[in-house]
């Protein structure tokens, strides 16, 4: 179960991403303390082990800027999960071809007759696809609109959905935004933002 944190001293720092998420999830449930020491290292104790982590200077961190998604719309996480699933093994982890190297989701009102949108509030019709030229991963849901400015679309990068294939779980809801160059998902206390792949997938033809 979750605690609130003790905050001794107030502070910024950066830390590297991948070593801090990684030591995060190997960490066992038991009082931890994240000290920053006069070289700017941080500190991370937990029962007998203790952890160093290089930091940057916080001012290096890039700021980005809140946008209003031109649409927006809610599933369950475990349906995200599905979706990932259901693509993310399409996707090539090389290739020229900048375009393929993510997922194409897309947000319309075609809603097939054979979804079940009963029990959905506004429902939309959602899919998503990937390949790599040989292979291909497709799925389409209905989701619940949460806003719509205008029609909108996005290729979310591969490592962005890897990760939250890993962070996403079986309970709770989230909210997917589409602005014109980025997309946001944001559920519990998480929010991921990445920019779009600014490509234009190809049509395909099932």
């Amino acid at each position: 179960m979750c605690g609130q944190g003790e905050i001794e001293k107030e502070g910024e720092i950066t830390v590297p991403a991948v070593p801090f998420s990684t030591l995060v999830r190997e960490l066992p449930d038991s009082e931890i303390l994240i000290w920053l020491d006069e070289d700017e290292n941080v500190h991370v104790e937990a029962e007998k082990n203790i952890y160093r982590l290089q930091t940057m200077s916080p001012s290096d961190f890039p700021v980005w800027s809140e946008f209003d998604p031109l649409i927006s719309f809610e599933i369950p996480q475990k349906i995200l999960k599905r979706m990932i699933d259901k693509t993310l093994f399409a996707i090539p982890a090389k290739d020229p071809r900048k375009v393929l190297l993510g997922a194409y989701l897309t947000v319309d009102n075609d809603l097939p007759e054979f979804m079940e949108t009963k029990e959905i509030e506004k429902p939309v019709h959602i899919s998503m696809v990937a390949t790599d030229g040989k292979k291909l991963g497709y799925i389409e849901i209905a989701a619940s609109l949460l806003s719509w400015q205008e029609q909108s679309s996005a290729i979310i990068p591969q490592k962005v959905l890897a990760e939250l294939q890993k962070l996403v779980s079986e309970e709770g809801q989230v909210i997917i935004g589409i602005g014109e160059k980025q997309v946001f998902f944001r559920f519990g206390d998480t929010e991921f933002k990445t920019n779009k792949i600014e490509e234009t997938f190809p049509t395909m033809k099932w």
